[in-house]
């Protein structure tokens, strides 16, 4: 019997499509150059610096985002720190929307199902990202609080001690294959892919996180 649902949290609950938009916006005002062409530049050294980071040995994303911001800073001759530039993102994944179905945990909160949010991310911007959307959630397990990435057993198994349920008891929902189907599998508990464009070959799926309820039952 299902007691409980573990989510990932950006590009599962939150939207993250314009991840970048803002601290771009921010770095073309201060050099005269176009946003789409630094938003791209960002999004090319984040897949550059952030590849395997969740098979290494542990380090806070702002481990890496340092490492992106560097590049940019010596690229564009930023007037600023690394760090200074790391703390704008931050401050603007903060700002992040959730998606509109996002609402289906209130309606899981009230059916007496316990959920648990599962991300691979930094606390400053998790906590005040959720706390402005106002999510509804019982335990959140936060990368940088436990040191380790999905799709370790280890932050998991994390998850599964704090909502205090076994693994035939949660369902875990994501966008990622990699990271999060294929570590919810690996550790033995149903993984559903979040696909809202039904663009990935995967089973099972949803488009939309009210479609959940059909594997909650």
């Amino acid at each position: 019997m299902i007691k409980g649902v573990i989510f990932d949290l950006f590009g599962t609950l939150i939207k993250v499509e314009s991840l970048f938009l803002g601290i771009a916006g921010e770095i073309a005002a201060q050099t005269g150059k176009e946003v789409h062409e630094i938003e791209k530049k960002i999004h090319t050294l984040y897949n550059k610096h952030f590849l395997n980071y969740h098979l290494k040995e542990f380090q806070p994303e702002r481990h890496y985002y340092q490492k992106v911001f560097k590049e940019l800073k010596n690229e564009y001759k930023l007037a600023y720190t690394a760090d200074w530039y790391v703390d704008y993102a931050y401050d603007t994944f903060s700002e992040l929307r959730q998606y509109n179905d996002a609402n289906f945990l209130n309606d899981l909160k009230q059916s007496n199902f316990k959920i648990a949010i599962l991300t691979n991310a930094d606390s400053f911007f998790v906590r005040n990202c959720i706390e402005k959307n106002a999510i509804a959630f019982d335990k959140l397990i936060i990368s940088e609080e436990v040191r380790a990435y999905k799709p370790s057993e280890q932050i998991f198994q994390i998850a599964l001690d704090e909502l205090k349920l076994k693994k035939e008891e949660v369902v875990f929902v994501g966008d990622n294959i990699n990271v999060d189907v294929l570590g919810g599998n690996n550790f033995g508990i149903k993984t559903i892919l979040i696909d809202r464009e039904d663009s990935k070959e995967c089973y099972p799926k949803v488009t939309n996180l009210y479609q959940i309820a059909e594997f909650i039952r």
